[in-house]
């Protein structure tokens, strides 16, 4: 009875978590600001929007957790670095891993960024996605990319729009294929003066009704302190946090809170070199 009910709760995972935690926003700003990723620049666009990297001048190095909905059993940790290169581009690497020894899945991800133009900037992502469903069940793999755009319309606006696993479905043995979310997200990024900043953005995902909706602010409080709030509709999430910068270091701290699930935390330190 009890392999019975480990395998429904495998059938009912497979139909409704895959893809969730590879398209899932990475780092403390964008965590406090709704979940608005597509506008991001920094070690973080790894995840969030690969053409962002391409803003890191030389190197830079990130680390982030999340306890979502405070249990360790639906950790989210990440690392990636990001490089830039003369002439080539910027390349990165990111791995990101969720859940427990029960179930996990994990992703590897190669990143190549490069700009064309002073304001225009293209970035794809590979990704290597591994399944965990513990000793009793083989692990399972697959491939997936992301292809993400960002342009500058002015000083003020900026625009971005990411693709992800375009293919819709991906092999996870030699004669089985499950369908990944295909998710699309657009957005924008609004400077209304110095130090002050809004972004809006919308994203749609091939497995779920409705459109999603991010927003989210982030003011310059001091020359080092960055305070940071918004909001997620489709599923609901209220968000808020705050940024420290300490010359190369930046540590961001968030908090988000469902409706239903409950509270979840988040923290990320990246170090950018000169």
């Amino acid at each position: 009875m009890k392999r019975l009910k480990n395998i429904v709760f495998l059938i009912l995972l497979i139909n409704k978590v895959y893809g969730q935690i590879f398209t899932h926003p990475l780092g403390g700003s964008c965590a406090s600001m709704g979940e608005v990723s597509v506008c991001e620049e920094g070690i973080w666009s790894l995840q969030n929007n690969p053409a962002g990297l391409t803003q890191i001048t030389n190197w830079g190095a990130g680390i982030y957790y999340e306890n979502r909905w405070m249990l360790k059993e639906t950790g989210d940790k990440s690392a990636g670095i990001g490089m830039q290169w003369d002439r080539i581009g910027t390349m990165g690497i990111l791995i990101h891993q969720f859940g427990s020894n029960a179930y996990s899945e994990s992703q590897f991800g190669l990143v190549y960024a490069r700009e064309f133009g002073p304001h225009f900037r293209m970035g794809l992502r590979t990704d290597y996605l591994l399944f965990n469903y513990g000793d009793s069940y083989p692990h399972r793999s697959a491939l997936c990319c992301a292809l993400g755009i960002q342009t500058d319309i002015n000083e003020s606006l900026s625009l971005g729009a990411l693709l992800y696993s375009p293919l819709m479905t991906s092999q996870l043995s030699s004669n089985i294929f499950y369908p990944f979310s295909t998710v699309v997200k657009t957005g924008i990024g609004y400077r209304f003066c110095k130090g002050f900043k809004g972004y809006l953005e919308f994203a749609k995902d091939s497995h779920q009704e409705g459109l999603g909706f991010h927003s989210g602010l982030e003011y310059q409080l001091f020359d080092r302190i960055q305070l940071r709030a918004g909001m997620k509709l489709h599923p609901d999430l209220f968000c808020f946090g705050i940024g420290y910068t300490l010359r190369k270091i930046h540590v961001d701290v968030a908090a988000q809170m469902h409706p239903l699930l409950g509270a979840s935390t988040q923290m990320s330190i990246v170090f950018i070199s000169d």
